[in-house]
């Protein structure tokens, strides 16, 4: 099955990462503190991101498709809020406001992320499509961690740089002091300039770019250098689901190796 184009949707693109940021101060409020920052991030959905079951008794969700934030309690949707015809500090004081008017007094939610007054210009289109590439990528990482062994991260989805990411602990369990291998998706940046998969170790590996398989393209602008398999490749692929999931398991075998005798040494 083919993978959308993703072209012409970068209008949709910030709407929707800019939405994210109510679910994230949504999270902040009603998820306890968590490992690896886990309580900021959210749960990748189907049609877009869910911040799971909150201590308010409901879930947020952003559905990219329909292009709204939507909360639910007891199985049944209590508000939809769309996104066209708002913006960033409408829509999370809309939302906060809605949640008051449902019982949750006193909420002060984190406004440090809400900092935009242009309106939305979005296309449903192109959130349905971001949606259905979104999933599949979800799914192809998914199936690498199915095959691989040791402590790691489920797949979240993280507001600040909206991409999909989780990490695989070469020894320990402390993403800011334990080696690390950090794989994701994301829906492009401009260094890039497309959508991509990603990869890096942490800390740096010397030589694992001369040991990655070749569809890989290294990149040192990061703050740690990391691989890049872009979206044209991906959706040049028969079945690109088994093939994202293939390459990454060839990464992992590599930098898993590599990042053993380094943690080995250390100890």
């Amino acid at each position: 099955m083919s993978l959308p184009r993703l072209t012409e949707w970068t209008a949709t693109r910030d709407a929707l990462h800019q939405a994210m940021q109510v679910l994230r101060a949504a999270r902040k409020l009603g998820v306890q503190e968590q490992p690896n920052w886990l309580h900021l991030a959210t749960i990748p959905q189907r049609r877009g991101a869910s911040t799971g079951e909150l201590s308010l008794g409901g879930s947020m969700h952003l559905d990219y498709a329909r292009a709204a934030v939507t909360w639910r309690a007891d199985g049944v949707e209590q508000f939809a809020i769309p996104l066209e015809g708002t913006n960033q500090r409408a829509l999370f004081e809309d939302v906060f406001d809605r949640l008051r008017d449902l019982g949750h007094a006193g909420l002060d939610p984190d406004r440090a992320k809400v900092t935009r007054d242009e309106p939305f210009a979005l296309q449903r289109s192109a959130g349905e499509a971001y949606a259905e590439a979104q999933w599949r990528l979800f799914e192809a990482i998914a199936r690498y961690k199915a095959g691989i062994r040791g402590y790691q991260t489920p797949i979240a989805l993280w507001p600040h740089g909206f991409d999909l990411s989780t990490l695989w602990f070469a020894r320990g369990e402390d993403e800011a002091k334990d080696p690390h291998l950090n794989i994701g998706f994301s829906p492009g940046t401009p260094d890039i300039g497309e959508a991509y998969v990603y990869v890096y170790a942490s800390p740096a590996v010397d030589g694992l770019a001369a040991h990655l398989p070749e569809d890989i393209q290294w990149t040192t602008s990061w703050s740690t250098p990391g691989g890049v398999l872009r979206w044209s490749r991906i959706r040049a692929q028969a079945d690109p689901v088994s093939y994202v999931a293939d390459v990454l398991t060839d990464v992992h075998a590599t930098a898993a190796e590599r990042m053993r005798t380094v943690a080995t040494a250390a100890s």
